[in-house]
């Protein structure tokens, strides 16, 4: 994506030559040491962002503008939280700064954070980022390339540790769910998509949680891969990877009914909460049977 108003912006300016990495594809990258706080304090200034999150099978891309200040993060501990994101930076293993240059010499940049499964969360700036708040995490956080061996997470498995306690306590115990077939989600989704219903899609890995509530637009089943895309936003999973579907019935007075998609190793690919299905759609739960 290029940066309208950053033609001459570029990673190198303030990054130590020993710390820059040049791989093929005239991509540039620098290590950064770096802080949830360092984190949020960079969202909270650079305004405008792509925010990719990835887990085993599914990832969800959409564009958040983060509010001037950062009034809106939480920290709990290791957790922060903001605008549908969560972190837990003791499950991080790099976080890169990254400049990519395509043929026609347009460049777009990146944090790319790399959990223990690999790249778990992506952030890219737009046309409308501010470029100088990214340069000034980049030049006061670089490192020389060497955390790699410092980076083993110490905590467990983060999230996953959670979502995996979960199913065992809840949808295995049948409390408040129901196994449904797989086969008939991509189907049953396309149903929803067509009624306007709204959706409140989660997914996960071990250390970054993102959830969206958006309208979907448009449904797309090619084969096993599904894509929901909406106004900034765009959702897909393939299917494949699925082993177990599963409606839960949210546990507050919502009423919110909540298709989860499970992995064979019990690991949550998505979760969607189909926000107060009106009788005209609910009937069309029982085809998930």
């Amino acid at each position: 994506m290029q940066m309208e108003s950053t033609e001459a912006a570029s990673l190198k300016a303030g990054i130590r030559p020993e710390n820059l990495r040049i791989k093929s594809g005239c991509e540039v990258r620098v290590e950064l040491s770096v802080t949830e706080e360092e984190i949020a304090d960079f969202l909270s200034h650079v305004g405008e962002v792509w925010v990719r999150t990835f887990s085993n099978g599914a990832k969800v891309n959409h564009l958040i503008a983060f509010p001037e200040g950062g009034s809106d993060w939480r920290y709990t501990g290791v957790i922060t939280e903001a605008e549908g994101l969560l972190f837990d930076s003791s499950q991080w293993r790099n976080v890169w700064a990254v400049q990519r240059n395509d043929a026609f010499g347009s460049k777009s940049f990146s944090l790319d954070v790399a959990g223990q499964e690999g790249l778990v969360q992506q952030i890219e700036l737009t046309p409308r980022s501010k470029f100088e708040a990214f340069k000034n995490l980049v030049t006061q956080n670089q490192t020389d390339g060497n955390l790699s061996a410092n980076g083993e997470s110490t905590s467990g498995s983060g999230f996953l540790e959670f979502v995996e306690e979960r199913w065992r306590k809840t949808l295995s115990s049948g409390n408040g769910a129901r196994r449904v077939n797989r086969t008939s989600v991509p189907g049953f989704i396309l149903q929803l998509v067509r009624a306007n219903t709204a959706f409140r899609i989660t997914i996960l890995n071990s250390a970054v949680k993102q959830t969206a509530d958006v309208r979907i637009s448009k449904c797309r089943v090619l084969g096993s891969e599904i894509m929901l895309e909406g106004a900034d936003f765009l959702f897909e999973w393939d299917n494949a990877c699925v082993e177990e579907a599963w409606m839960v019935q949210c546990g507050c007075n919502c009423g919110d009914e909540i298709l989860e998609l499970y992995d064979p190793h019990k690991r949550l690919v998505a979760s969607m909460a189909l926000q107060g299905l009106p009788p005209s759609i609910s009937h069309l739960l029982p085809t998930l049977n």
